[in-house]
């Protein structure tokens, strides 16, 4: 696996239409022709037809050459990996699609690997990237104001994305620690336990 990479992003999940992974692929053709030099590595299952939408959108706004598509399923869509955290410690930044819900495990193993989540304020990922000071926002799921959050973060220095990654590493110490929430999950259900105990 390559060294990290400064200007190399990663957008991991499965492909979706609702989910939004068009906007990465939108950015980087913007960002090209720009002038300014951004990798993005996307990764993530999806139905085929879907696929070749991204990857002929790709070829039409001039980004074919700086996204690579990585996996195990064939030579142009490669799909799911196993080693999403060896690939996130290649990139500086995880690029998280606009329209998701819940937040997702990727964002985690991001910290995990010293890369920095980018991701939407209106997405289920942005009340813990708040909460814990460990990422950088973007206001809408745009493809200008994700390049804006990417410059952004492409221009942290070394220390500025170390604190990010430390508090986000922080935050899941505090939050998902194994005792801590086994002990929460016991103390819920004695206490629904004892209210339909009073009950019956």
């Amino acid at each position: 696996m390559p060294q990290r990479t400064p200007n190399r992003i990663a957008c991991i999940g499965r492909l979706m239409p609702k989910t939004g992974q068009d906007v990465p692929v939108e950015v980087v053709g913007l960002l090209k022709r720009n002038g300014e030099d951004v990798e993005c590595w996307m990764m993530g299952d999806s139905e085929r037809d879907l696929v070749d939408r991204l990857l002929r959108r790709a070829a039409d706004v001039g980004a074919a050459s700086r996204i690579a598509w990585l996996g195990t399923r064939d030579a142009a869509w490669l799909g799911t990996r196993d080693d999403i955290v060896a690939i996130l410690r290649t990139c500086t930044a995880l690029v998280c699609p606009p329209h998701h819900g819940a937040p997702r495990r990727v964002m985690f193993e991001a910290w995990d690997a010293g890369a920095v989540p980018i991701v939407c304020a209106e997405s289920g990922d942005a009340e813990i990237v708040t909460a814990a000071d460990a990422g950088i926002l973007y206001d809408e799921g745009t493809p200008q104001a994700l390049a804006a959050a990417i410059r952004e973060t492409l221009h942290l220095d070394r220390d500025e994305i170390a604190c990010l990654v430390a508090n986000g590493r922080a935050w899941l110490a505090g939050n998902c620690d194994a005792k801590r929430y086994g002990a929460a999950i016991a103390r819920v259900l004695r206490e629904t336990c004892s209210e339909a105990a009073k009950k019956s």
